[in-house]
């Protein structure tokens, strides 16, 4: 039988996390390029998720865990709900 797996979460880069944990800061193709120290936290996720995220391939992160550099909620987080609503395409 297959081994239980836990859902992917969130991790902030600077606290322990997993070491096979994926960055997901804007030095990478994940990066959300609206700076929450511009438009706030919550308006740069929504942003985040309106203009970029739609046509993001985010499937190469399907079952892996994701470091960024905010504590609790963050673009990531909306990534990983991405993933959950849609089919894997592999």
């Amino acid at each position: 039988p297959e081994a239980l797996r836990l859902m992917p979460r969130v991790y902030n880069r600077k606290k322990h996390h997993p070491p096979d944990a994926v960055l997901i800061d804007r030095t990478t193709p994940y990066g959300n390029p609206y700076r929450a120290s511009v438009y706030g936290k919550e308006e740069a996720i929504r942003l985040f998720e309106e203009h970029v995220l739609p046509d993001l391939d985010v499937e190469p992160l399907r079952g892996k865990d994701l470091l960024c550099h905010h504590d609790g909620k963050c673009h990531g987080h909306s990534i990983l709900r991405k993933l959950r609503l849609t089919r894997r395409t592999s």
